[in-house]
């Protein structure tokens, strides 16, 4: 059973707190709603200084985003210890909401034989500008983020994983843009 964590519990105000001191406006209201969607089996993965990290990685990723267009990174930095050594790194993707994403994104992972240790999936409602840039959480416009700690990648597998993740999205873009239609010549 999936339990919910409660966004105003000790750990999360003081997670909120933490990456609340250098962000502003709708960056506050990105990690509440990220933190509320996250199971407590999830949360308890991390420690409170590593949700510090990813979520202000998450923030970094999300804040501009063109229209139709995902932001993707392998990113290295988020999952270091103290001593700067880390054996995995994330996966971030911040794309338009769409069915199957989470398992499209495993298979590519599963293809690539890249193992994957934890999956954070919220989907937001969050407003942007004409430039792409972050203005309101909640917003009109669902958007999907996804953080996946992955084992390490090096430069050249983190860019061939970037470029399949962006490739599976065109993908499932067209295989959900007309699946009424497929289904009504089906029928």
């Amino acid at each position: 059973m999936t339990v919910i964590i409660n966004p105003s519990s000790s750990a999360i105000s003081l997670i909120a707190r933490q990456v609340a001191q250098g962000a502003s406006g709708p960056d506050t209201d990105i990690v509440h709603a990220v933190l509320s969607q996250i199971s407590l089996e999830d949360f308890e993965l991390q420690d409170q200084q590593a949700w510090v990290k990813i979520l202000n990685s998450l923030l970094d990723v999300t804040r501009v985003r063109r229209p139709g267009i995902a932001n993707v990174r392998v990113n290295q930095e988020a999952n270091l210890s103290s001593d700067g050594s880390s054996a995995r790194s994330s996966l971030e993707i911040v794309s338009d909401d769409y069915p199957f994403l989470v398992d499209s994104f495993k298979m590519v992972l599963d293809t690539l034989g890249v193992t994957c240790y934890a999956i954070v999936h919220p989907v937001l409602s969050v407003e942007r500008n004409a430039e792409g840039a972050l203005t309101a959480v909640p917003g009109p416009v669902k958007e999907s983020v996804v953080w996946m700690e992955i084992e390490r990648q090096s430069a050249e597998t983190a860019e061939n994983l970037i470029a399949a993740i962006r490739s599976t999205l065109e993908d499932v873009k067209v295989s959900v843009a007309d699946w009424q239609q497929m289904r009504e010549r089906m029928l």
